[in-house]
């Protein structure tokens, strides 16, 4: 009778067969207000007795002689519980069993787990945002996914290229994954790389995955856009992110080059870049009458296409000009940007743009336009030649981004 043992045990319906050290529940765990261990006997031959303790052997109750059991009770908060079951034997023998042999023990906190993670998520962003390293470092579980050494790294290098660091976090949602809470957060930051002194500012999605770990939530990895330690491939890597993110994190940390490859969006790059320059063309485009000087005989539009850098009269291009004015053909989209010069515009807006140019076009001018197959690219009007109703030339200088970013580097 000296093999009894305890097979596919439960706390509160859930297994703790991949669990280690002390198993944390928090109020939303509990069943109607108590703890509830199950557990199944291979067998139960010559058993007289069996019994319960809930604190490692200082108090026991007897259970029915069943090969399922259910034993529950109402936990105190941060008393540690080491469940144990004890067989008598008709023969006076005494066998004691651990419930769960892979723990410590259970843990009850009488707290509500959503508000405790929107408190820390506040605590960490405060850490960051203060450059403390020791009270950011103290919600990193010791059991990091990306390894807690690494965290601390990435961490320590914002502190050193970045100050004025400032975030505004939104949480989506928050939800329990066995002994994981998540929380969906989208975020804004607002940062100063030290090399540069202008104001950098990006944007992002990351789901905070945290343990209760020493009274404590604490980051145990961190998914989607790097938030923190933003020049730390290692964390990237972990975050799920695509390898060519990676490699660009790495070499941006090799180059302690305050870029910010791993955010969703950089919506102002505080004068950094990690993009290469991209050639300035020449074009024109122009529109005729078929009658000199009759305005109102037949007129061809011409067209441009900035992929190809060629000019049509077939509709194929990007937009046609008629009476100094662009106007969109299929997909593609314009906005004249009055903030910056052509030279300047290193990055093309993510918004704002619409189907024409909304007036003639003036020598001088400055556009953002995307082409029908999606490229962001910048051209500005060098000059513009008007002969009556027959003649009307734009001629412009150009940039267009073939690589899917809106990098509009020229120089």
């Amino acid at each position: 009778f000296k093999d009894y043992q305890i097979q596919n045990a439960r706390l509160n319906t859930n297994s703790l067969a991949s669990a280690s050290g002390e198993v944390t529940l928090l109020k939303s765990d509990l069943k109607q207000g108590k703890i509830e261990v199950q557990g199944w006997f291979p067998h139960l031959e010559g058993a007289a007795k069996i019994l319960f303790s809930e604190d490692g052997g200082r108090t026991w109750r007897e259970l029915a002689i069943n090969q399922m059991f259910t034993a529950s009770f109402v936990p105190m908060p941060n008393k540690l519980y080491e469940p144990l079951i004890k067989i008598k034997t008709e023969d006076s023998e005494e066998f004691q069993i651990k419930v769960f042999p892979n723990i410590r023990g259970i843990l009850f906190k009488d707290i509500d787990y959503n508000q405790l993670v929107a408190e820390t998520i506040g605590k960490i962003a405060e850490a960051y945002e203060s450059a403390n390293f020791s009270q950011f470092s103290q919600y990193i579980s010791k059991d990091y996914l990306g390894n807690k050494t690494f965290l601390e790294e990435g961490i320590r290098t914002d502190f050193d290229l970045f100050s004025n660091i400032r975030l505004t976090l939104y949480i989506n949602r928050i939800d329990k994954r066995g002994n994981i809470f998540a929380a969906e957060t989208r975020w804004d930051k607002t940062q100063t790389p030290r090399s540069t002194g202008q104001e950098q500012r990006t944007s992002g999605n990351t789901t905070f995955m945290f343990v209760f770990e020493d009274g404590l939530m604490k980051i145990q990895n961190l998914r989607g856009n790097l938030i923190y330690a933003t020049l730390q491939p290692e964390i990237a890597q972990a975050s799920g992110l695509p390898q060519t993110v990676v490699n660009q994190i790495r070499e941006a940390n090799q180059e302690r080059n305050p870029v910010q490859p791993g955010a969703g969006e950089t919506e102002q790059a505080g004068g950094t870049s990690t993009q290469a320059t991209i050639p300035v063309k020449n074009g024109s485009i122009h529109s005729q009458y078929a009658t000199a000087g009759d305005c109102t005989s037949f007129r061809t539009d011409f067209d441009y296409d900035f992929s190809s850098g060629t000019e049509g009269s077939a509709g194929g291009g990007d937009f046609y000009l008629e009476w100094n004015i662009l106007f969109n053909l299929g997909g593609a989209q314009i906005q004249q940007i009055t903030s910056s010069t052509f030279e300047a515009l290193n990055e093309a807006p993510t918004s704002g743009y619409t189907n024409s140019s909304a007036g003639t076009l003036a020598a001088g001018e400055v556009y953002a336009f995307i082409t029908q197959e999606g490229y962001y690219g910048k051209f500005k009007v060098t000059s513009k030649n008007t002969v009556d109703c027959n003649r009307n030339t734009v001629n412009f200088s150009y940039a267009v981004q073939t690589d899917g970013t809106r990098n509009l580097k020229t120089q």
